[in-house]
């Protein structure tokens, strides 16, 4: 009986032991589903540290780094993946951090050389150089001061639309528009007085 309780206690501690995070030293930190082969795999705390130095060996390194899915869409790790650890964990922050900020300086150099497309290395600086936001914001700001000073100093001018006719806003004629009826009654008047004026040098 007494050798039976002690297999039951046995199992229990069998069991706890399978219970993920500090593991024989190693510490769990989560697992992630491998894009390739699309089975789980454990990401631990020396794992994680040993993919943001490669990461920084990576970018520093090698001339054709610019993007940083480069560096981890290999491995099967996906953008969601890699974007969760560095919500996550703060080494993987200050590593992605890092990472742009170089891989930001290699693209504008490419841009000023003329080594790669300075239209397109343009249109993505925002996202690895946070400086080059700040410009962009002060070139905003700046245009749209200009435009409020323009439109504040310059004269002011009203439209007014025209009141559409009713019963209680009538139409008003044009009176430069004549009716027919009524140049005819002009033509007639000036062939009397010319007729008028005529007779009279006869006479």
């Amino acid at each position: 009986m007494a050798a039976q309780k002690k297999t039951i206690a046995t199992r229990k501690i069998k069991a706890k032991s399978n219970i993920k995070g500090n593991q024989n030293g190693i510490k769990w930190l989560e697992d992630y589903t491998d894009m390739f082969s699309f089975n789980k795999k454990m990401m631990t705390q020396t794992g994680l540290e040993k993919f943001c130095a490669d990461l920084m060996k990576w970018v520093i390194s090698d001339d054709d780094a610019l993007r940083l899915d480069q560096f981890y869409a290999p491995k099967g790790i996906s953008k969601d993946t890699f974007e969760g650890w560095c919500k996550r964990y703060d080494i993987a922050s200050q590593t992605k951090k890092a990472a742009l900020n170089i891989l930001g300086s290699r693209r504008d150099i490419g841009a000023l050389t003329r080594k790669y497309d300075a239209g397109h290395a343009a249109r993505m600086m925002g996202y690895y150089d946070s400086d080059w936001v700040a410009e962009e914001r002060r070139k905003i700001d700046d245009k749209v001061r200009v435009e409020e000073a323009k439109s504040s100093d310059g004269p002011k001018f009203v439209v007014i639309k025209d009141f559409e006719s009713s019963d209680l806003v009538p139409e008003k004629k044009d009176k430069t528009v004549k009716t027919p009826e009524e140049i005819a009654g002009t033509i007639n008047k000036s062939m009397k007085k010319v007729v008028k004026e005529y007779s009279r040098k006869i006479e």
